[in-house]
């Protein structure tokens, strides 16, 4: 080595060390006294999903008056809609695939609870079953509520119908549910279904048999469950299943970055969004300090996927073969977000990141349809 590249070597040398002293000063890194001065925090997101809108419809068929049916319809985990708006339940008449006759499904009596489960001292769970609203006769095919302070998971709404009459040769009746803003005349579905939220085809049991004993009766009973999603008699119905997981983490006490994959694409009408929820010291979920934040966005953390149930508004919205979102993501900065600390760990006092499917005419409060759920760890909880 020649004297030239002893001095290029020495330069370098000091360089690199000059180098290692600014590091060592800044203040994003970890030195003697903040060995950990980029702190992050990570959490996982799992699948939960088991309070998707719902139902069912019970209907029974009596051989001394096989014509006509009578029963129930039961529908759960509706979203309160916003002022104006209802949910719509119709009765059609379907053949051939394609509906027609549709009626509006008045029934005898509309009863709509919340059940909000608390656990007792001792250690059992107390139902508290809150009456919503409870009608009868014209009208309650259509019905909102006002929702406590409490909602949650356990609403249902009950609607005993009947006589109905059983269509002749081979048509069938369905139960259709829609989202309407017009009392005077709610607008029907199309012939395939298109805009219907929640459906049951073919409610009709089968005659019954006659009885064996003279001056009885025979009855026959069809419970057929309801499928949530987008309806198309005449081509490919969309029956939305819950999916995805996630990850997340909290850097620096103010960044929160979440990523999610393989999210079921919403059905229309529909889209994601993300909540934060705190917990009261008795560790249930305390909803009325729930932060919703924004609807869910692609990886980039700009692009909204508000639209995705309509539009492929990113490349992550996968919408044939399978309709998909195959990536998203969600960035809060603390210091934006009212309702979060305004120093140190800006996330204490938070429990849970919460990925929800909400109603576009719902009310502007996190829907009981929880899609993923983030339990953060003890050091966002609690840490200063």
């Amino acid at each position: 080595m020649n004297l030239s590249s002893v001095r290029r070597a020495a330069f370098g040398a000091t360089l690199a060390a000059a180098g290692l002293v600014t590091s060592a000063c800044q203040d994003d890194t970890a030195n003697y006294l903040e060995p950990t001065n980029q702190r992050a925090y990570n959490f996982l997101l799992l699948r939960e999903a088991t309070n998707l809108p719902r139902g069912s419809s019970v209907m029974t068929r009596q051989f001394t008056s096989s014509t006509v049916i009578n029963g129930t319809v039961e529908l759960r985990a509706l979203e309160q809609l916003a002022e104006g708006k209802f949910y719509q339940v119709w009765l059609a008449t379907e053949t051939s695939n394609k509906l027609s006759n549709f009626l509006p499904l008045d029934g005898a009596r509309l009863l709509i609870t919340n059940t909000d489960t608390t656990i007792s001292p001792e250690g059992d769970f107390v139902p508290n079953v809150d009456t919503l609203l409870d009608a009868a006769g014209v009208g309650t095919s259509r019905f909102n509520y006002s929702a406590p302070s409490t909602v949650g998971p356990g609403v249902i709404a009950r609607l005993s119908v009947g006589p109905l009459p059983v269509p002749a040769g081979t048509g069938r009746l369905s139960v259709l549910v829609t989202v309407d803003s017009n009392a005077a005349a709610p607008t029907p579905p199309d012939s395939q279904g298109t805009n219907v939220k929640l459906w049951a085809r073919n409610i009709v049991p089968a005659a019954p048999a006659a009885p064996v004993a003279p001056a009885t009766n025979t009855t026959t009973t069809a419970t057929v469950a309801m499928s949530f999603g987008n309806l198309n008699t005449l081509g490919t119905t969309y029956v939305y299943a819950a999916s995805g997981r996630g990850q997340g983490a909290l850097l620096n006490d103010d960044i929160m970055e979440v990523y999610d994959t393989l999210l079921a694409r919403p059905p229309i009408g529909y889209y994601y969004q993300v909540h934060l929820a705190s917990r009261d010291t008795n560790q249930t979920f305390n909803w009325r300090d729930t932060i919703s934040l924004a609807p869910l966005t692609a990886p980039n953390f700009t692009t909204s996927l508000f639209e995705a149930d309509v539009q492929k508004v990113a490349d992550v919205v996968q919408e044939a073969p399978v309709q998909l979102i195959y990536a998203a993501g969600t960035r809060i900065d603390g210091d934006t977000v009212t309702g979060l600390q305004t120093s140190g760990n800006r996330f204490r006092g938070q429990s849970n990141f919460f990925v929800t499917l909400e109603n576009k005419h719902g009310v502007a409060a996190m829907a009981p349809t929880i899609i993923l759920n983030g339990v953060f760890p003890q050091p966002i909880r609690f840490r200063e």
